[in-house]
């Protein structure tokens, strides 16, 4: 078992067990896992649905739902692992709204499908990063994360497959712009629909319908968006408590924000927070 942290959400994975196993899942965490053989056989079970798991038919397995695994003895795979939380937020931004849906793949990605042929390049670079094992900048790294969770959410059919293949929306109206910038600005403090008509100038209703119609959400749930992005970003950097980000970023009650951050990112806020001390490296070098 090698790892190696690409980014505080996603790292890459090289198993080999040696022996015939059956995995049963107890941890229910929000992360997704693409299961890249290179040889042996396996199959992972989704409650009565089986997936196969070989060099030809590779797995997306989203661990909440998993029951269980059985992998062969030669069975020897790259796992990608990435956070549901860093798939959700690139997910917000391709859309310029927040993920009302849950996230969820398709299991199967099998040789010679269209997604295959999309998916396949990254792959590739994803087991030669492995067998180099050589330190990598973190821009790059950076970098290399987003070619990820783009690839993987743009190559295989999932629930927001329909969404990120509409054409882009019209832009936002100038006042639906300018809360949005005021909004950012001002994140920190007690902001009402009410301040933010009143500074750029527009009725409440006229508000409340820019955002509706160009955001798909209303003022107030975007306020609690942004907040929730920003005590995220705090977690991420391990500079503050739970508690602390809560609040730092207006969400008096620690009950209401976990259920909250929960809803958004698919995962409570201490997990996050844990995220941060990720950055592993590697554990040995990659056999080729």
């Amino acid at each position: 078992f090698q790892t190696r942290a690409i980014t505080p959400d996603v790292s890459g994975n090289r198993l080999a067990y040696g022996t015939e196993v059956r995995i049963r899942t107890v941890q229910r965490d929000g992360v997704v896992l693409v299961q890249i053989p290179l040889r042996g056989t396996g199959q992972a079970s989704f409650g009565p649905v089986s997936v196969p798991i070989d060099p030809v038919s590779h797995a997306i397995v989203d661990v909440r739902g998993m029951s269980d695994a059985v992998f062969s003895a030669d069975f020897d795979m790259v796992v990608l692992r990435i956070r549901t939380s860093r798939l959700l937020s690139y997910l917000e931004a391709a859309l310029g709204r927040p993920a009302r849906r849950d996230l969820a793949f398709a299991p199967s990605l099998r040789a010679g499908s269209a997604s295959w042929r999309t998916w396949r390049p990254v792959a590739r670079a994803l087991q030669a990063m492995c067998r180099d094992g050589g330190a990598t900048p973190a821009a790059l790294l950076a970098a290399w994360e987003t070619t990820i969770v783009s690839g993987l959410l743009h190559a295989q059919p999932n629930s927001y497959s329909d969404d990120l293949n509409r054409p882009a929306p019209s832009i936002a109206p100038r006042h639906v712009r300018r809360a949005e910038q005021f909004i950012d600005e001002r994140a920190h403090a007690k902001l009402t629909s009410e301040q933010v008509a009143q500074h750029v100038g527009v009725s409440i209703r006229a508000l409340f319908d820019g955002f509706k119609s160009f955001r798909g959400l209303s003022p107030a749930e975007h306020i609690r968006a942004v907040r929730l992005g920003r005590a995220r970003d705090d977690l991420l950097s391990g500079g503050c408590s739970v508690a602390e980000a809560a609040s730092r970023w207006g969400f008096a009650h620690a009950g209401h924000f976990a259920a909250r951050y929960r809803e958004r990112y698919g995962e409570p806020p201490h997990r996050t927070r844990a995220a941060a001390a990720e950055r592993l490296p590697w554990t040995g070098d990659m056999p080729s």
